[in-house]
């Protein structure tokens, strides 16, 4: 991911960004070694305020990097918590498609 800053001089810069969402403090904690902080931050994605709403593209890139980083090396207990908040998201996204179908 790429993410285009100005330096000094106004100077279109380019860095590359490793998160799903550059600057995302969501995408870091999702991504943290501390297994309660990637817990809260996963319970912040799968769970929205309105149940009927779509997940975004953020939601769905930092969903799937968290998959890939931490489901295979996480304990037992931070696995089933994973799941958990899975399933959850995915109660989340068919109340979204069968709210969006009603319309």
């Amino acid at each position: 991911f790429r993410d285009a800053s100005r330096d000094a001089s106004g100077a279109r810069r380019r860095t590359v960004c490793r998160l799903p969402v550059c600057g995302s403090v969501l995408a870091s904690a999702v991504l943290s070694d501390d297994d309660g902080l990637m817990m809260d931050a996963l319970d912040v994605l799968c769970i929205s305020r309105q149940l009927t709403e779509p997940p975004t593209l953020a939601d769905l890139r930092l969903i799937r990097a968290c998959l890939e980083v931490r489901l295979k090396g996480a304990p037992t207990e931070a696995r089933k918590g994973i799941v958990h908040r899975l399933r959850r998201f995915l109660v989340r996204c068919r109340a979204a498609t069968f709210a969006s179908a009603q319309l």
